[in-house]
């Protein structure tokens, strides 16, 4: 209400700037300063602000109901992949008048401290030229073609100015040999928001196929020579949709305005549409959703998605992935970000999803199965290659300090230790579509050394002793032979009470899954003296 209020305000100063302080034959314009002299009495001012302003009320009264005067667009806090933005401070191009109006002048946004929303002025210049020529159809952002990047162009008469902004803001060079992307590298949210005008020209994805497509919404003819706006603008209802509402789709009540769909040389006649997104009329469009899902789907099992978000365009920024994976996300990400569900340009959103999943089998997906996770040295040990994709091949890295073995395609092979410990094998796949790798730890154990210590070397009869276990080498069990012909014992740590006076040999045997070891040690027991027997 504050901004509509505000904007009315502006309206009301011009008007009554130009009749009143000025007047109807004295005017200033807006590019050159000149003051000019008006002998028809400001007849040129009332075409715009005569008696009745419809021309002016009707704009303004749609644009309030446009995205464009919401203050999310300079105030709101967005979330990408866990960190925060202000809406004015990250976008103050497209997310600001002054941002957008210093854009199209050449200048740098960065001097923009105190935001507003865009508004008419920012794409208007009603104001400019030679007095006499004013019109509400000078635009600021005019152009005969907008820059989208990478020697991409989008032309569609009035609507370039559009493209200014609806178009995305990160596009990356692929390289084309097969090898591994860090994400990070491809946008911190991919494309960003509103990629639209992108996908009107076909641009931006990644194609697997070289059959070339053309976008029946980016034909020039009468009726889309103007791209967006032939739809979005076209004719209005009300202060509803179209026109500078901008809106075919109701938010809150889902209604849909399909009108400026259904003209001459669109959906007229037998292709009548009745809803923006009708998939039964256009099976591509219902295709488009199936795949869209599928591609989701497979991207989140790999994982690269995390799933924590409603729209699913979250991923793992930090992630390495095989190169045509991260190919692969960025098209998903294209068309999301795109919003129209494959409206904007059917062929190309089709061909998109059905060739990035169609590719996604040829994605390497690197996996490794032990035949024992755990084992003994010099034994031989079965490393499995249970990879997915097309593998060209396989490079085996055992941890030990052995040269790495190489295979062909997802070979498998078998490995011996040499010496006991933890070591991590690693196992690097490549082909047509990337590379991978994955590891994994194999513990490798040997024999026990058996070693154990006594509570004394010399004890007295009927006198208990304790066995204490330092074996090293992981045993696992303990056999003990205390000598006397009578005691044993297969804890670790025992105690033992001789009855006889004599020396005797203790026996220890150590062992675990890949052997036993033993240690031998004497004890002596003797008789205790008298005064400990409590003689005089």
């Amino acid at each position: 209400m504050v901004q509509r209020l505000f904007l009315l305000s502006i309206l009301l100063s011009l008007a009554a700037g130009l009749f009143v302080a000025v007047g109807c034959d004295k005017l200033i314009t807006q590019v050159n300063n000149n003051t000019v002299y008006d002998s028809t009495l400001g007849q040129d001012c009332k075409r715009c602000h005569g008696d009745d302003d419809r021309i002016i009320r009707l704009p303004q009264a749609q644009w309030a109901n446009s995205r464009h005067a919401s203050s999310d667009l300079i105030e709101a806090t967005i979330e990408i992949n866990g960190q925060g933005y202000v809406t004015s401070d990250c976008g103050k191009r497209c997310h600001t008048s002054e941002g957008f109006r210093r854009y199209t002048a050449g200048d740098s946004t960065s001097g923009v401290t105190q935001p507003s929303v865009i508004d008419c002025f920012t794409c208007h210049l009603p104001h400019t030229g030679n007095y006499g020529d004013w019109t509400m159809d000078t635009l600021r952002g005019d152009r005969e073609t907008t820059d989208l990047g990478n020697f991409v162009h989008y032309s569609a008469g009035a609507s370039n100015m559009c493209a200014v902004c609806h178009q995305a803001r990160h596009i990356p060079v692929f390289g084309t040999t097969p090898g591994t992307i860090k994400l990070d590298t491809i946008g911190a949210d991919g494309p960003h928001s509103s990629a639209q005008a992108n996908v009107m020209v076909g641009s931006g994805g990644t194609r697997f196929d070289a059959t070339a497509i053309t976008n029946s919404h980016n034909s020039v003819n009468d009726s889309l020579k103007d791209g967006c706006l032939a739809c979005h603008y076209g004719t209005g209802r009300g202060y509803d949709f179209g026109e500078h509402t901008f809106k075919l789709k109701d938010r809150n009540t889902q209604e849909e305005y399909v009108a400026n769909c259904n003209v001459t040389g669109c959906h007229n006649g037998l292709t009548l549409i009745t809803h923006l997104v009708d998939e039964l009329k256009f099976p591509r469009l219902d295709s488009i959703h199936v795949l869209g899902d599928s591609l989701r789907n497979l991207l989140m099992a790999f994982p690269i998605l995390t799933g924590a978000d409603s729209d699913t365009t979250e991923f793992f920024k930090d992630s390495v992935v095989p190169s045509d994976a991260a190919k692969i996300l960025f098209n998903y990400l294209l068309y999301k970000k795109d919003g129209s569900h494959g409206v904007h340009n059917t062929k190309y959103t089709l061909a998109l999803l059905k060739e990035s999943v169609a590719r996604w089998d040829s994605v390497p997906r690197a996996a490794i199965n032990l035949s024992a996770n755990r084992t003994c040295f010099a034994t031989s040990v079965e490393f499995q290659n249970q990879s997915l994709g097309a593998v060209a091949n396989s490079t085996w890295d055992f941890g030990d300090g052995t040269t790495p073995e190489q295979v062909t395609g997802a070979g498998s092979t078998t490995h011996s230790y040499a010496k006991a410990g933890s070591f991590l094998v690693s196992l690097s796949i490549t082909g047509s579509a990337g590379n991978a790798s994955r590891s994994t730890t194999i513990t490798i154990d040997t024999i026990p050394d058996a070693q154990f210590v006594m509570s004394a070397d010399e004890v007295f009869v009927d006198s208990t002793v304790t066995f204490t276990d330092q074996s090293t080498r992981s045993p696992n069990s303990w056999s003990w032979d205390f000598g006397d012909g009578v005691g044993t014992s297969a804890v670790q740590n025992p105690q033992y009470v001789y009855t006889a006076v004599g020396l005797y040999e203790v026996r220890l045997i150590a062992g675990n899954d890949c052997g036993v070891d033993t240690l031998l040690d004497t004890i002596s027991v003797v008789l205790a003296p008298p005064s400990v027997l409590g003689r005089k």
